[in-house]
C-alpha cells in the first residue's frame, strides 16, 4: 500500500525531525532513523516515477542521508528530467568513500558509472562518457552490463568516432587536453582531465598538474590527499613535499564543487582496509637461490604464490617451508607467459609483485613499496622497479614492469621474454617508474647462465618473433641481443638486420599496438646496439647519420662515446672533444661501471689533447682520472701519455 506507506514514513520523519536533539516525550517514544526514513521515501518516489519530489527530497536531506544509494536515486531522477548537469553532480557523489555502503554497493557504483556515461552522451560530452565507459570496462572485462542490451565495446567505438580518437590513444589525447586547458587557464578542465588520466596512470607530471589545479580551485583537503599520493610514489619531487601538508578534516564542501570531487578521494585516499599483496613466482630447480628470494619479501607479502614447473631438486621443499607460500605444480609447456598467467590466476591480493627465484627485493626498497601498496590500485598501469644485476665486472640497471593490480585484463604475453599487457585490446598499458624500489637479479652471472642453460632459449625465441602474423619488435630486440651476446661465435650481421627490423616495426606502429600482445621495443637500447655494431665495423658515415637523427633522444654516454671515437678516426678532434664532454655531462648509463660516462671519455680527451697539442686539456683529463676510482691503471697511462707529449714537443 504505497499511499499508506508514504503517509507513515512522512509522519515518522516529521516527528523525528521535530524532536531531534530533545528528550523523548515519554519513555517508550523512539525516534526513527532519519537516513533510513529518507532512503525509504526516495525508493518509494523512484518506484512511482515521482522524480520532482525525489530530487526535492535529495536537495533537502543530502547532508543527513549519507547512504550510497541516495545520490544514485536522485541522479537517475534528474537524468529522467533531462537535467544532466545536476545528474552528473549526484552521480559523482556516489563515489564518496564517507557514504555508508549498503548491500550490493558495487551495483550502485556500476549504476553511477553508467549514469555518468549516459549523462555524458546526453550532453555530447564525449570525454566524460569515455572516461565512465573505460571505468566500466575495468570492472566488467566481458564488456556487458547486467540486464543491458548494449555492449560496452560498441559504446566505446561510438565515442572514439565522436572524439576523432584512434583506438588505443586515450591517454595521449587526455594528456593533450590537459596541456590545452592549461594554455587557456581553464582550471576546472585541468582538474577533470587530470582525474581522467590518473585513473589509469599515476604519472608524476599529471599528479603535479592536479595538485596545482586543486589548489587554485580552493580545495586544500583534496590537495592533501593527492599530494600524499604523489609523496608516496615520487618522494623526491619537491612539489608534493611543499603542498598538502595541511588540509580540511571534512571534505564534503570540496567534493561537491570540484569536477569529480568524490572520485578524487576514491582514487587517492588510502582505503580503510589495507590492500593485500600477492608475490607471484614461477620456479624450476631453483633450490640454490629460492630461500633468499622468499626471505626478501616475507615481511611485505600477504601471500606468495609459487608455481613449480617440474623441479627435480629441493625447490618444492624449500617453498613449502615458508608459511606464506601457496605452492602449485604446472607441467612445463615451453611457455613462460602461460606459467606466469597460471600464477596470476591463483593470486587473491589487490596488488601483484612478480619476482623470479634468482631475484630478491632489496631491503631498502620495502618502505617505498609499502607506501605504494597502501593505496588501492587504480587502472591497468604497470609499475617498474629498478632491476640491478651483475654481468661480470658490469652492473646493469634497468626498469622492469613487475608491480600492478590483480586484474583479469592484465595478462602476460610471450612464450619467452614474457611481458605484461592488455588481455583483450590493442592498447599500451602505461608504465610508471618506481625509482625507490630495487630488485637484485643474479641470473645473469656467468656460472648461473651455464647452470640454467639460458642460451638454449634462443631456439624458443626464434619460434616466437611474431604475433598474429605481425613481427613483434619487443621479441625481435631480444633476439638481436641474443645473437650479439648469447651465442658463440656471435652473429653480428644477422643481429644488425634483426635490430633494424625491430626498430622499423616499432616506428611503423609508434602510436598504438596493431594487435593485443604486440609490444614496442626500447628504441634507445636498439639504437645503442646498432651503434656498437657500426663502431665495431668502423662504418663511420653510418654512425654520423644515425647520431644526427637520434642524439637528442638518446642521452646515454655510450652513444656519444662511439660517435666521438668515429670523429677521432675521421680526424675531427674538435667534434670528438665535444662528444667526450657530452659523455661526462650525460645522465646515468645503464652500465655505470663500463666507464662510458667516466674514464673512457677522459682517455678520449687525452688523445684529442695529443692530436691538438692542447696539453692543459690532457693534464686536466688525467687529474680527474687519477682522482677517481677507475678500473684502469691511470698512473701508468699518464706516464705513457707524458712520453708521447714530450715526443710531440
Amino acid at each position: 500500500d504505497p499511499v499508506q506507506a508514504e503517509a507513515l514514513l512522512l509522519q515518522a520523519l516529521h516527528e523525528s525531525l521535530a524532536r531531534e536533539g530533545q528528550l523523548p516525550p515519554r519513555p517508550d517514544w523512539l525516534p526513527g532513523e532519519i537516513p533510513s526514513l529518507v532512503l525509504l521515501l526516495a525508493q518509494l518516489y523512484a518506484g512511482q516515477r515521482r522524480f520532482d519530489e525525489l530530487t526535492r527530497l535529495y536537495t533537502r536531506f543530502a547532508a543527513q542521508c549519507r547512504i550510497t544509494a541516495f545520490p544514485a536515486l536522485a541522479a537517475a531522477a534528474w537524468q529522467a528530467l533531462r537535467r544532466s548537469d545536476l545528474a552528473i553532480k549526484a552521480w559523482w557523489a556516489c563515489f564518496d568513500p564517507e557514504l555508508l555502503p549498503i548491500k550490493a554497493d558495487q551495483d550502485w557504483q556500476l549504476n553511477a558509472l553508467e549514469g555518468l556515461m549516459q549523462a555524458g552522451l546526453q550532453q555530447q560530452n564525449g570525454f566524460l562518457a569515455m572516461w565512465a565507459a573505460r571505468r566500466l570496462r575495468e570492472k566488467l572485462p566481458a564488456g556487458q552490463l547486467p540486464g543491458r542490451s548494449y555492449e560496452l565495446g560498441e559504446v566505446m567505438r561510438r565515442l572514439e568516432a565522436l572524439l576523432n580518437l584512434p583506438p588505443g590513444t586515450w591517454l595521449d589525447r587526455v594528456e593533450f587536453e590537459i596541456q590545452q586547458a592549461l594554455a587557456r587557464r581553464d582550471i576546472p578542465a585541468v582538474a577533470f582531465f587530470a582525474l581522467a588520466y590518473l585513473c589509469e596512470a599515476w604519472d608524476q607530471t599529471v599528479l603535479g598538474d592536479a595538485v596545482r589545479a586543486l589548489h587554485l580551485l580552493g580545495a586544500p583537503g583534496l590537495v592533501r590527499v593527492v599530494a600524499e599520493l604523489g609523496r608516496d610514489i615520487y618522494p623526491d619531487e619537491a612539489l608534493f613535499q611543499s603542498f598538502g601538508r595541511e588540509g580540511a578534516l571534512s571534505l564534503d564542501p570540496e567534493t561537491g564543487m570540484i569536477p569529480g570531487g568524490a572520485y578524487w578521494l576514491k582514487l587517492c585516499q588510502r582505503p580503510r582496509q589495507r590492500p593485500r599483496l600477492s608475490v607471484c613466482m614461477i620456479v624450476r630447480n631453483e633450490a640454490h637461490v629460492l630461500a633468499t628470494a622468499l626471505a626478501s619479501v616475507r615481511e611485505l607479502a600477504d601471500e606468495i604464490i609459487v608455481v613449480d614447473t617440474g623441479s627435480s631438486d629441493q625447490t618444492m621443499a624449500i617453498a613449502t617451508a615458508e608459511p606464506k607460500v601457496r605452492l602449485s605444480q604446472l607441467p612445463w609447456q615451453d611457455d613462460f607467459g602461460a606459467a606466469r598467467n597460471a600464477c596470476l590466476n591463483l593470486a587473491s591480493g589487490d596488488w601483484i609483485l612478480v619476482l623470479d627465484a634468482d631475484e630478491s627485493l632489496c631491503p631498502e626498497s620495502l618502505p617505498a613499496l609499502q607506501k605504494l601498496i597502501a593505496h588501492a590500485p587504480a587502472g591497468l598501469q604497470l609499475f617498474a622497479p629498478r632491476l640491478i644485476s651483475d654481468q661480470g665486472e658490469l652492473t646493469t640497471r634497468d626498469w622492469v614492469p613487475r608491480v600492478f593490480q590483480r586484474h583479469p585484463l592484465i595478462r602476460f604475453w610471450g612464450r619467452i621474454h614474457e611481458h605484461p599487457g592488455h588481455a583483450q585490446d590493442p592498447e599500451r598499458l602505461p608504465v610508471m617508474p618506481l625509482p625507490q624500489v630495487k630488485i637484485w637479479h643474479t641470473g645473469y652471472l656467468p656460472e648461473l647462465i651455464q647452470r640454467q642453460q639460458k642460451y638454449r632459449r634462443l631456439a624458443l625465441l626464434e619460434q616466437n618473433l611474431s604475433i598474429q602474423g605481425l613481427p613483434n619488435p619487443y621479441w625481435l630486440y631480444h633476439y638481436g641481443y641474443a645473437l650479439m651476446y648469447q651465442i658463440q661465435p656471435p652473429d653480428y650481421a644477422k643481429a644488425f638486420a634483426v635490430l633494424e627490423q625491430s626498430l622499423d616495426e616499432n616506428l611503423r606502429f609508434q602510436h598504438r599496438p596493431p594487435v593485443p600482445g604486440w609490444f614496442a621495443a626500447p628504441v634507445r637500447k636498439i639504437e645503442l646496439l646498432l651503434l656498437r655494431l657500426l663502431a665495431h665495423w668502423h662504418r663511420d658515415d653510418e654512425i654520423f647519420a644515425r647520431y644526427a637523427r637520434w642524439r637528442d633522444l638518446i642521452q646515454d654516454p655510450e652513444y656519444h662515446y662511439w660517435h666521438a671515437i668515429a670523429c677521432l678516426r675521421q680526424d675531427d678532434p674538435a667534434a670528438a672533444a665535444e662528444g667526450f664532454q657530452r659523455c661526462l655531462q650525460s645522465s646515468e648509463t645503464a652500465l655505470p661501471q663500463a666507464g662510458y660516462g667516466t674514464w673512457k671519455p677522459l682517455l678520449g680527451l687525452s688523445e684529442v689533447a695529443l692530436r691538438t697539442q692542447n696539453w692543459a686539456m690532457g693534464i686536466d683529463a688525467f687529474q680527474h682520472l687519477i682522482a677517481s676510482q677507475t678500473p684502469i691503471e691511470a698512473q701508468q697511462l699518464f706516464a705513457e701519455w707524458w712520453q708521447k707529449m714530450e715526443a710531440a714537443n
